[in-house]
């Protein structure tokens, strides 16, 4: 994307900040979390896919927010937050932290559908517990999405507003490992008696 196409996104989302109060949103919109491991433990690194679910086929022009607005992480010790990307044909753009921007392309009808991945974030985890990460985009901080139709050139802006949790378990002690043959080999030995003295038992 050439920075007039930067230029243009960004005039998009000015604009609809300055034209919410008169402008109606007709599609409905929901935002997804899914924590793409199974299961998190301490030391891990892992991913947070998030999703905008629509009502009906819609492209996505830009979409701006805040993670972790009330300033968190990781002052908690659970989750560290290390990066972020965005698919194709989106740009990854940034106006600083904390701040998450995505740019769309409108000449390309491509990106569109009912449930479109806006970006992935990747987390480290620091500590066992349960993580709450939100994150926030209003319109009119010129951030939220914005979903453009370029045929009609009229343009919809939703703010965001969601989150996820994340549970992060404890990896096994080393010794508990090394502890393991020993354990194993006294029930070896246990069950080698009992099944001695049954058949002694039975014998006599």
């Amino acid at each position: 994307m050439n920075v007039k196409n930067i230029a243009r996104m960004g005039s998009h989302v000015l604009v609809g900040a300055a034209a919410l109060a008169c402008a109606s949103s007709s599609n409905a919109v929901s935002y997804n979390f899914e924590v793409l491991d199974s299961t998190v433990k301490v030391g891990e690194d892992f991913d947070v896919a998030f999703t905008a679910t629509f009502d009906s086929l819609l492209e996505v022009a830009t979409f701006a927010f805040d993670l972790d607005p009330l300033d968190l992480l990781p002052a908690n010790g659970i989750v560290q937050f290390n990066d972020w990307s965005v698919p194709a044909p989106l740009s990854k753009f940034s106006l600083g932290a904390p701040e998450l921007r995505g740019l769309g392309d409108p000449f390309d009808p491509l990106f569109g559908g009912t449930d479109i991945l806006l970006a992935t974030l990747s987390f480290t985890a620091l500590s066992t517990g349960t993580e709450t990460v939100s994150i926030m985009g209003p319109v009119n901080f010129g951030q939220g999405l914005e979903l453009y139709d370029y045929d009609s050139d009229v343009s919809e802006f939703y703010n965001i507003e969601a989150g996820f949790k994340v549970d992060v378990t404890s990896v096994p002690d080393s010794s508990v490992y090394a502890a393991l043959p020993i354990v194993l080999a006294g029930m070896a030995v246990f069950r080698r008696k009992m099944t001695l003295a049954a058949d002694t038992k039975g014998a006599v």
